[in-house]
């Protein structure tokens, strides 16, 4: 009897932590930008949340780690895991917009850097989980 009531207990715990996430994500929003700078042609990327800043200054890996090959492989999986929930019409107070990545345009190391830390962030953030992000980006 007291074995049957510490693991409902523990279950209930459980499931009370899985249910506290899937509402986080459901009303959280973070939005991105990214454009074209017309004085140097160098593609810019925004993140419109104030800590997402502080996410790349404190928490995810430096640019150093990474290759813009490596990188470029990593954002079209999940840009492409991005636009299946986008297009699902899963979540779609989170997955508000699909995004354009093409994978013939050359944005550099520093756009990729910023776009493949974005899915890290929402995965820190919000506890979202996307295909291709790596096990060592992973908090969840």
């Amino acid at each position: 009897m007291n074995r049957l009531l510490w693991m409902s207990v523990i279950l209930s715990v459980m499931l009370s932590c899985h249910m506290q996430k899937t509402k986080a994500i459901e009303g959280a929003k973070a939005e991105m930008k990214a454009q074209k700078n017309a004085e140097d042609d160098k593609w810019e990327i925004n993140v419109l949340d104030p800590q997402y800043d502080t996410y790349i200054n404190s928490v995810a890996k430096s640019i150093n780690m990474y290759s813009d090959d490596w990188l470029r492989a990593r954002n079209i999986i999940l840009v492409a895991d991005w636009n299946s929930r986008y297009y699902s019409g899963r979540n779609p107070n989170f997955y508000e917009v699909p995004i354009n990545y093409d994978p013939r345009e050359n944005y550099g190391i520093e756009f990729n850097y910023r776009m493949y830390q974005f899915f890290a962030y929402l995965n820190w953030k919000y506890g979202a989980r996307f295909q291709g992000l790596s096990a060592a980006d992973m908090t969840i």
